[in-house]
């Protein structure tokens, strides 16, 4: 960015008809734009912290959808939990 657009204003040489401050407020609002979107992403099912505590969680309601607040997709991919480091039953039969 330094390089590309700022050192490139400061330098001069053909007349910029563009402001730096308009850049600056140009890049400001995209970011608040996609910072939004990403808050509202990370929101879905409880939260991510949420959604990956009690990915596990047969309780949660959520749970099938536990994935959806780490995802930054509008439609996320289904994924799958893992293996649950509490729930060792048929661990043995599986090595």
């Amino acid at each position: 960015m330094q390089s590309d657009v700022w050192n490139q204003l400061k330098k001069g040489g053909k007349e910029h008809t563009t402001d730096p401050k308009d850049i600056r407020q140009l890049l400001v609002d995209a970011s608040k734009t996609f910072d939004g979107l990403l808050t509202t992403r990370s929101s879905r099912q409880g939260g991510s912290a949420y959604a990956w505590a009690h990915r596990h969680d047969t309780k949660w309601a959520g749970r099938a959808l536990w994935y959806q607040p780490l995802s930054m997709a509008a439609v996320p991919v289904p994924r799958s939990p893992g293996v649950s480091k509490t729930d060792m039953t048929g661990v043995f039969s599986r090595i």
